[in-house]
């Protein structure tokens, strides 16, 4: 079960809260998958950064992640397994993880549907980054991972 933790003053624009949640005093709302929408709204509200993690494998190397900061990039691209970005919209952040430690985040720019894994034929989405990005000035520590995870990036300083 995933919870979500709800400020019930909070307004949404476009959205109603249930009846069960409507003068409740419990701030968390309990679902079985999380509501992007609601999610979203959240970061947005709070000055937060919605996006998506990506970990960049170590056999690419240091001076591939400082590539993605230091200038010597315009844009680089991302791979995510779909055929649409459902969750995601211009604007929002790739963050990038290497040694399992964040180490910055980079604006997404565009997407490039309709590609294919060369592997498995099965559909991705080509996610274009702006670059370079915007590097922390200590990384902060954070799980690798496969694939893309998203994030309301609440970890990111403000």
């Amino acid at each position: 079960m995933v919870l979500l933790a709800v400020d019930p003053q909070l307004e949404i624009p476009g959205r109603t809260p249930p009846p069960s949640l409507a003068g409740s005093a419990s701030p968390l709302l309990r679902a079985q998958r999380p509501d992007f929408a609601i999610a979203r709204a959240i970061a947005d509200n709070r000055g937060m950064s919605f996006g998506i993690t990506k970990t960049v494998p170590a056999k690419a190397g240091r001076d591939f992640l400082e590539s993605l900061y230091d200038g010597r990039l315009d844009e680089y691209e991302f791979h995510m397994a779909g055929s649409e970005p459902k969750r995601l919209n211009t604007g929002d952040y790739v963050y990038t993880i290497f040694n399992d430690e964040l180490h910055g985040r980079l604006r997404i720019k565009r997407f490039v549907t309709g590609a294919k894994n060369p592997s498995s034929g099965k559909p991705r989405i080509l996610v274009i980054v702006e670059a370079p990005g915007e590097r922390l000035a200590r990384p902060i520590a954070r799980k690798g991972h496969r694939g893309t995870r998203y994030t309301d990036g609440s970890d990111w300083p403000a």
